[in-house]
């Protein structure tokens, strides 16, 4: 694959069918109804290395006499700068990065071509006239190694060509995606794909920057199994030439792929594919089987603003009655794997670790650790779940972290980081949630439950700020550390939201929810104000109880029932543009929230939140929950929210802290108004 290659389009097609299960456009005859065979995957076998792919593409003759001027790809795993590479006539090369190409769409803000999002769709301006209605000839080229040798392939999985008057050129009706059904192994004796477990098992891989015969076996960071390439359907060529590019023969690659292939039907899923992000939210996801949901809704269930969620959440219109419902355990309460996001979630690449244990601590020294012995050994008590309350056996196998992660960093959590201690710590916890996926595949069936749950806080562990990593340290951005943090979080979201009976800050302290999708905003991603919304309504669904000191599912107005959580700080900046869905929000969710608020004493309040009634508010900026109540009513009146609410919400903080005047917080004359507050 490292040559530039013309086959006439039956025969390319049929040979790639064959020898790479990779891609072409077919059209036997002119009689034929042409069809481009998706996706397009183009991939390297040794680091540093190039590799090419051709097509010839057909599109058909219209009647639309509008000028071709763009190409439109959608590439997952593209990771940096001129790593892809596509030719079109009279352009030449072009290796996309942010000058090239324009990222459109889902995953648009995050840093773009070199950010953590890695399937991004992306504009090409072509050259006037250079692509007509007409044979018309692609290449794509793996253009520019990895310089930390972690990627080595590259999908094209939709791609069309658009018109000036912004309409596409080819149908639908053209492509057609590979199935895995229609994967060919390449080879076909039970021996080989015997041979191939115990490669899968054994074999010492090459690292593919050094040379060196240093990375273990293919066991270590994957699934022990092999279950994870199954159930995400990875086609054989691309587990060859990951093999390949670890430094083994293409028969040993071969009879890996050979073994991955004869895995049983059922350790796969209808929908997993390398770049569907597990878990990624979508309607209908929670009537997955326990065995089928991880593999999500699909990369196109992701939003292109965070906008469009609102019908999701609100399809009814935003009302108090919907508020109650949402916040409320019970049979319509809000269930956050329907509810499409705005945010990607990471593609299955992500989760594997980027440096093996084995490479961090010796094989000898972290195969004889408890985390791995308990992992080797797992009894029926490291999984079965000891409650609802993100407990259970898998949550106390990941306090055998802690043990390795003080021999990277030997001074504890807040000692300095360097970047491989970075890349380190967080491939150990990498490997504990790839691990943690495993066991929840294999006894999801056995949860005592309807619902599908992990029953752990696996995921929002994952977060380098949870990991203590400095910010940009990780990834070498502010925006690229709080990105993966936000995703993790919302994974977190996915799989276990605390199933209405959390335990303390167990599977999410929410306290930290609200932050981490404002700082991500104050890193350069879009604002998330809905996504940010979702987790206040799911919080108020979890913490329903009373309000008590031990009660940790209760009422906690200076925690997860926080009014600041939905203003974020600045106030309203997450809201600029969208004020108006604001008010609305707050007309039907300040019922809700005062009826809560309400139902307990002014006594109970002095009790459990830490005041009295000589405790006086100082302003929004305070950030505790009464001095920001007093600071938003201003606010609140601003905006138009309701006269009435506002004075409500005003009577109940005089109730409680009667020292202070609120009532003449409130303006004297409210006007509705879009622009956005500022305090001082």
């Amino acid at each position: 694959m490292s040559s530039v290659f013309r086959l006439s389009n039956a025969r390319l097609s049929a040979a790639l069918l064959v020898i790479s299960a990779l891609f072409m456009a077919t059209k036997a005859s002119a009689q034929t109804t042409p069809s481009i065979l998706m996706p397009i995957e183009c991939a390297c076998n040794k680091w540093g290395s190039q590799s090419t792919t051709g097509s010839s593409i057909t599109i058909p003759a219209s009647t639309d006499t509008s000028p071709i001027t763009t190409l439109q790809l959608t590439v997952n795993n593209i990771e940096y700068a001129d790593e892809v590479a596509v030719y079109v006539p009279k352009n030449g090369w072009i290796a996309l990065d942010n000058n090239t190409c324009t990222t459109v769409g889902a995953g648009s803000g995050y840093g773009n071509i070199g950010g953590q999002v890695t399937t991004l769709t992306v504009n090409v301006p072509l050259i006037s006239g250079s692509v007509v209605p007409a044979r018309s000839y692609l290449m794509f080229r793996f253009n520019k190694p990895d310089p930390t040798g972690r990627c080595n392939t590259y999908r094209i999985i939709s791609l069309n060509f658009i018109r000036a008057d912004g309409t596409m050129a080819i149908p639908a009706s053209e492509f057609n995606f590979l199935s895995p059904t229609q994967y060919i192994p390449p080879l076909t004796d039970a021996a080989d794909a015997a041979a191939g477990q115990v490669l899968w098992n054994t074999a010492q891989l090459i690292n593919p920057v050094t040379g060196e015969p240093t990375d273990p076996p293919c066991a270590s960071c994957h699934t022990s199994d092999g279950q994870d390439l199954k159930y995400f359907n990875y086609d054989p060529q691309s587990i060859i030439y990951r093999a390949m590019y670890h430094g083994l023969s293409w028969q040993q690659a071969a009879q890996i792929a050979d073994y991955i292939h004869s895995l049983p039907a059922t350790e796969g899923s209808v929908n997993g594919r390398p770049w569907n992000p597990p878990f990624q939210p979508g309607v209908g996801l929670s009537s997955s089987s326990g065995t089928q949901w991880a593999a999500g809704a699909g990369w196109q269930s992701v939003l292109s603003s965070d906008s469009q969620e609102l019908p999701y959440l609100f399809p009814n219109g935003i009302t108090e009655t919907a508020v109650q419902t949402l916040a409320t355990p019970g049979p319509n309460q809000l269930n956050p794997r329907n509810v499409p996001v705005s945010l990607p979630f990471l593609n299955w690449d992500q989760w594997l670790p980027g440096v093996a244990p084995e490479t961090t601590f010796g094989a000898t020294a972290f195969h004889n650790s408890q985390l791995y012995q308990e992992w080797v050994n797992r009894a029926q008590d490291l999984w079965v779940p000891s409650n609802n309350t993100g407990g259970g056996g898998v949550q106390n196998w990941f306090n055998n972290v802690a043990p390795l992660l003080q021999t990277i960093n030997a001074n504890g959590p807040n000692a300095a980081f360097t970047p491989q201690t970075a890349q380190e710590t967080y491939a150990l916890a990498q490997w504990v949630v790839v691990h943690t996926w495993q066991i929840e595949q294999e006894h999801f069936l056995a949860y005592p439950t309807s619902k599908l749950n992990w029953y752990d806080s696996m995921p929002f562990g994952m977060s380098p700020h949870r990991l203590f990593i400095p910010l940009g340290m990780l990834t070498g951005s502010a925006l690229g550390d709080t990105y993966l943090s936000s995703a993790w979080y919302q994974v977190q979201v996915s799989v276990d939201s605390g199933d209405n009976n959390p335990g303390g800050n167990n599977p999410i302290d929410w306290g930290y929810y609200p932050g981490v999708v404002s700082s991500m905003y104050a890193d350069g991603a879009p604002a998330q104000p809905m996504r940010l919304t979702e987790g206040f309504l799911l919080a108020m669904r979890n913490f329903d109880g009373s309000i008590s000191s031990q009660d940790w599912g209760g009422w906690k107005p200076d925690y997860q029932d926080n009014l600041l959580n939905i203003f974020s700080w600045p106030p309203l900046v997450l809201w600029n543009g969208e004020i108006p869905t604001f008010t609305s929000l707050m007309n039907a969710l300040l019922p809700v929230w005062l009826q809560r608020a309400t139902s307990y004493t002014q006594q109970q309040y002095y009790q459990y939140e830490g005041i009295s009634s000589s405790t006086v508010p100082s302003g929004y900026m305070a950030a505790n929950w009464y001095s920001g109540l007093w600071g938003e009513i201003p606010i609140l009146s601003q905006v138009g929210v309701n006269p009435t609410l506002i004075t409500q919400l005003a009577n109940f903080g005089q109730n409680i802290l009667p020292s202070s005047n609120w009532i003449k917080q409130i303006p004297v004359t409210s006007t509705t108004t879009t622009t956005l507050v500022t305090l001082k």
